[in-house]
């Protein structure tokens, strides 16, 4: 037996919660996407709108709360009038990196306060952005203000839970790559312990990535038990299952997804990526997520499920013949014995 049937014999078996006759063999998932896109614009964009107003607090702490901080806190109590050469001496490097210094501490402090907190308040309406996009994307009823509500009611808490692990790698990996940029600005050779952290939290946040892309629209698409906390492990489970079986395929697509989000860290084009996910960046990231999920779950999960109800009915047909040439020899005995009488 080959490692991918071994693993794919440990999966949780379910049907998921799509209509019955949804089509689990469509043909090429990113036209399916723009399908649903084109097919309701308006819808999208407000649903993206929804889902901006629960990322807006992460964005305008970062790109105008931040800088003004520096600006004023930091930036304002130095002057590096020297360098012009008119009437005052230059600025000694010791002036300049010590300044350097403030604002990277700043950035640091900033950025470890806040980006947790953040990400977790922008969980609770990814919880909604899924639910109303998981439908879309089915084609069933979307009632975008009552479906929104709905989805946060149902799966806040398994979001806020991935999320918040997704938020603490995000800020270690932050707070690593301000302190190595520090001390690359003033002069002196980063800490090897910062180096390290930037490469462990870079694989975590990889893996972390890999499994979120097929986890978190599992959270929205099944329900294998009644108590959240069994559901919430067995999507646990089934998504492990399906990293790995198709690890590097999965990898790729994480970096592919992943590319637009690193773009923000580029001062001249952040603003752009911030406009653009504004519009229709949340939605069509979230539809990429749950294509590409639903296409591992209905070439595996469903196909597995599929069968084992094909084999039960045959088991179920054998046993009923066997049982009925069964009553059938008995009855021929008794024939048989009433006849020698």
């Amino acid at each position: 037996m080959s490692m991918v049937q071994t693993l794919a014999n440990k999966f949780t078996l379910a049907a998921d919660l799509s209509p019955v006759d949804r089509d689990r063999n469509y043909k090429g998932r990113i036209r399916q996407i723009f399908s649903t896109l084109s097919a309701h614009p308006g819808k999208s964009l407000l649903i993206n709108l929804m889902g901006v107003v629960f990322w807006a607090p992460l964005f305008v702490l970062f790109l105008y709360i931040l800088p003004y901080i520096i600006e004023t806190n930091v930036l304002a109590n130095y002057t590096f009038a020297g360098s012009l050469g008119i009437g005052y001496g230059a600025s000694s490097p010791e002036y300049i990196n010590k300044a350097i210094q403030e604002l990277y501490i700043q950035r640091i402090i900033f950025s470890a306060s806040y980006v947790l907190p953040c990400v977790m308040f922008a969980s609770i309406g990814m919880a909604g952005v899924y639910n109303c996009m998981r439908n879309m994307f089915w084609e069933v009823e979307c009632k975008i203000v009552k479906h929104f509500f709905v989805g946060i009611k149902r799966h806040w808490y398994k979001f806020l839970f991935v999320y918040t692990v997704l938020g603490a790698i995000a800020t270690g990996f932050t707070v690593a790559l301000l302190e190595i940029r520090m001390a690359y600005a003033i002069g002196v050779a980063p800490n090897a312990g910062w180096w390290v952290m930037i490469v462990l939290l870079g694989i975590i946040a990889l893996i972390a990535v890999m499994y979120s892309i097929i986890l978190i629209p599992m959270l929205v698409t099944y329900k294998y038990d009644q108590s959240w906390y069994k559901n919430f492990a067995i999507c646990l489970k089934n998504a492990g299952i399906i990293v790995c079986i198709s690890p590097l395929q999965i990898m790729l697509v994480s970096i592919f997804i992943s590319a637009p989000l690193a773009l923000c860290l580029i001062p001249s084009i952040s603003i752009w990526i911030v406009i653009i996910i504004a519009l229709y960046g949340i939605a069509f990231y979230v539809l990429i997520t749950l294509a590409y999920s639903q296409f591992y779950s209905d070439n595996y999960i469903y196909y597995l499920y599929n069968r084992s109800l094909e084999d039960a009915k045959k088991q179920q047909a054998k046993e009923a013949k066997a049982y009925k040439a069964q009553q059938k020899a008995k009855q021929g005995k008794q024939n048989y014995k009433k006849k020698k009488k």
